[in-house]
């Protein structure tokens, strides 16, 4: 299991029609190194006209959106502490998968 300090990371950026993820670089080193064999992408930008805040983007995507960026599923992330959605821009974490899926 990752210790706190080591926990996954999917950095969020948002964009005018959208928002856009991707791992932080030593969560995608990490999982590499664990999980050769899993398949995942390097970011995943979600075009969304009606959500002005992330906390509105359904679970559901929000799943699959992580499950994209770790090939990890949501059960397998929340084994490992769950993944932290974090906002370089204002450097607050937006939201944590192990209480928002619990």
């Amino acid at each position: 299991m990752m210790t706190i300090e080591a926990k996954i990371t999917v950095h969020v950026g948002h964009q005018r029609d959208g928002y856009i993820f991707g791992l932080r670089p030593r969560s995608r080193v990490w999982l590499e190194e664990q999980y050769p064999a899993k398949e995942r992408v390097s970011s995943v930008f979600i075009g969304l006209d009606e959500v002005h805040n992330i906390r509105q983007i359904p679970g559901t995507i929000l799943a699959q959106v992580l499950s994209l960026l770790t090939g990890l599923s949501i059960d397998e992330l929340n084994k490992l502490g769950g993944v932290s959605i974090y906002d370089p821009s204002t450097q607050q974490e937006i939201m944590n998968t192990a209480v928002a899926y619990v």
